[in-house]
C-alpha cells in the first residue's frame, strides 16, 4: 500500500511539472484584442492614477504594468536599434512577424480586474476578444506604431498643466525611480529618466527643468498632432485636474466615450475620493509645484502657447 501511495504521489509531481512546463513553453493564438482603450499623455500627468480607476470596469483587461519591457524587449523595437534617436515608433517598424509577437507577449501577460491571467482562465471563462486598458508615457511617440497594430484602438489624451506636471516630471528624475535607460549614449547624466525625446542630445549639459519641459512640450505636441488625424470618435480629451476633482464626472465620460459597463464595483471605487496611485511621491496639492517656481519660471513662458490649446481641449475631444 506504500507503494501504491508513493507511487500516486509521484504521478502527482509529475504531472505538476508537466503542466507548469506547457504553461512555460505552451504556444497558443493569442485572443484578438478588441477596440484596446489606450492612454497617451506626457510623464507624470496622472496616467497611473487613470489607468487604475479604469482598470475597475469589468469590460478591460491590462497587463499589471507598463509595457516598457514588452515593447523594448523586441530588438527591433529597442532605441538602440536606431541609435537611441528616441522612443518614437511609426507604422513602418510594425512588420507581421514583430505584430504577431507583440500580441503573444501581451496576451501572456494579459489579466482581469481580479488578476487572473488570461491564459491560465478556462476556455468558458476566457472572452474571445479582451478589451486591452494600456498605458506608458512613451505610447505619447508610438501613436501611429498603435494605430497600425491596432486599427480599432481608442485613445484617451490625458493633459495636465505644465507647471504642476513639470515639478512632477523633476520629482521623477530627481528620484531615479523612473530610469528608463542606465547608461544612455551620450547622456552626460549616464541615467536618462522617462520617455526619449527626438533631439534629447541637444539638451545635455543644460539644467534638468529645461530637459523636464522638453518632455512635457514634445509628449503634448505630438499627441495633438497625431490626433488631429484620427477620427473624433476615436480619441478623448481628459483633463488631469477634472480627474481628481470630479473623478466620478471624469470617469462617466469616458465610460461613455469607451461603452464601459458601469457595475457596483465601479460604483464603489468612485463613491470616495480616488486612492493614490502607486507611483505617487506624496498627495496631491494643486501647489506642490512651487517648491520649483524659480526654476519653472524660466521655462513657462516658452509653453504657454501650447499650455493654451491644451486648457481649450477642456472635455471635449477632436
Amino acid at each position: 500500500m506504500q507503494g501504491a501511495g508513493n507511487s500516486a504521489m509521484q504521478r502527482q509531481i509529475l504531472n505538476a511539472r508537466l503542466k507548469r512546463a506547457r504553461r512555460e513553453v505552451q504556444v497558443f493564438q493569442p485572443p484578438h484584442l478588441a477596440q484596446p482603450l489606450i492612454i497617451v499623455s506626457a510623464p507624470r500627468a496622472g496616467s497611473t492614477l487613470l489607468l487604475e480607476t479604469l482598470a475597475r470596469f469589468p469590460d478591460l483587461w491590462t497587463i499589471g504594468e507598463e509595457s516598457h519591457e514588452i515593447v523594448e524587449g523586441i530588438p527591433a523595437l529597442h532605441p538602440a536599434a536606431h541609435g537611441y534617436a528616441s522612443n518614437c515608433l511609426t507604422a513602418a517598424d510594425l512588420t507581421p512577424p514583430i505584430a504577431e509577437l507583440l500580441c503573444d507577449r501581451l496576451a501572456r501577460q494579459l489579466r482581469d480586474r481580479s488578476g487572473r491571467l488570461w491564459m491560465e482562465l478556462t476556455a468558458e471563462e476566457r472572452p474571445d476578444a479582451p478589451r486591452l486598458l494600456e498605458k506608458t508615457p512613451k505610447n505619447a511617440l508610438r501613436i501611429p506604431f498603435l494605430r497600425a497594430l491596432f486599427p480599432d484602438a481608442r485613445f484617451l489624451f490625458l493633459h495636465r498643466a505644465p507647471a504642476e506636471n513639470i515639478a512632477s516630471i523633476l520629482d521623477g528624475w530627481h528620484s531615479r525611480r523612473f530610469v528608463a535607460y542606465h547608461a544612455l549614449p551620450g547622456w552626460p547624466r549616464g541615467a536618462w529618466s522617462f520617455l526619449l525625446t527626438p533631439g534629447w542630445k541637444q539638451w545635455a549639459g543644460r539644467p534638468l527643468v529645461e530637459v523636464a519641459a522638453q518632455q512635457w512640450r514634445v509628449a503634448n505636441e505630438t499627441i495633438l498632432a497625431e490626433l488631429a488625424t484620427c477620427p473624433c470618435a476615436q480619441w478623448l480629451a481628459v483633463s488631469y485636474a477634472e480627474l481628481v476633482t470630479a473623478p466620478r464626472q471624469s470617469v462617466q465620460r469616458i465610460a461613455d466615450f469607451a461603452g464601459l459597463t458601469w457595475d457596483e464595483t465601479v460604483e464603489q471605487a468612485l463613491a470616495a475620493p480616488l486612492p493614490l496611485s502607486r507611483m505617487t511621491f506624496s498627495a496631491p496639492s494643486p501647489d506642490k509645484w512651487r517648491k520649483y517656481t524659480t526654476e519653472i519660471a524660466t521655462v513657462i513662458p516658452d509653453l504657454e502657447s501650447l499650455a493654451e490649446r491644451l486648457a481649450r481641449l477642456g472635455s471635449d475631444s477632436g
